[in-house]
């Protein structure tokens, strides 16, 4: 989880100081993971609220900031939250995994208050066929299939993410995004690493890869010398106006 937020935090940031977000906004963050954005927004907004909510909030308990509150919630299914109750919404990796997504993203929108802005980032898998090494190819390629079967994922959804947000009504949509270089030690790297490996038995048992490839695709994510570039995250951002 630290290597998310290692990736996206900049990305996230920079977005969200552009909006120049007033410090008495109340903010939602869905899917908060270990909360560094929803404590950075604890900060930025200290005469609003912040409300972090996650279907596994194991991570959030040790946030302390007196304007924070911690919820576990499920946006597919769980309670409604008031229409109008917020100025800032953010998301990060949520979207992709869920079923009827488009629809879930336009009722998130109706929370917005007047003015308020819906954030929302998403990962993009690159074309694992142009990856250098095939190994690697095979292992993300597996990954993405197994996603695709568990949980309905598409890692390709984010590059309609613009239009996503226009569709559910929202305006000033625009886009902005970062692409992920393995490295030697470096957070894409870890990604990989702790992904594949915890995924490993569940993609050989389904067919998806060998054992043979995986460990030479982990291998290759150990390797200092290893270049190349796997993932893009796409942060795009809406108004709402009414």
């Amino acid at each position: 989880m630290w290597a998310l937020e290692a990736l996206c935090d900049p990305l996230t940031i920079g977005v969200l100081a552009r909006l120049r977000l007033p410090r008495q906004c109340n903010c939602l963050e869905l899917g908060a993971g270990r909360g560094s954005i929803a404590r950075w927004l604890a900060t930025q907004c200290l005469h609003g609220s912040v409300l972090a909510t996650d279907t596994d909030i194991h991570h959030l308990r040790r946030l302390r900031e007196p304007n924070l509150t911690v919820v576990q919630h499920d946006v597919v299914d769980g309670p409604e939250f008031r229409q109008g109750a917020f100025g800032l919404i953010h998301s990060r990796a949520l979207f992709t995994h869920l079923p009827d997504r488009d629809a879930v993203l336009s009722r998130v929108a109706g929370w917005l208050a007047p003015g308020g802005w819906l954030v929302v980032e998403e990962p993009i898998l690159l074309p694992t066929g142009a990856l250098l090494d095939p190994a690697v190819g095979d292992a993300l390629t597996a990954f993405e299939h197994l996603m695709a079967d568990a949980l309905g994922s598409d890692f390709q959804w984010a590059r309609n993410l613009p239009a996503a947000l226009r569709a559910a009504g929202l305006a000033e949509v625009d886009v902005s995004g970062a692409l992920a270089a393995t490295s030697g030690g470096g957070a894409i790297n870890e990604f990989w690493r702790v992904t594949l490996a915890h995924l490993s038995t569940d993609m050989v048992d389904a067919g998806l890869i060998d054992h043979i490839t995986l460990r030479h695709a982990l291998d290759r994510f150990n390797d200092p010398d290893y270049r190349d570039f796997t993932m893009a995250f796409v942060c795009a951002w809406g108004r709402s106006t009414s």
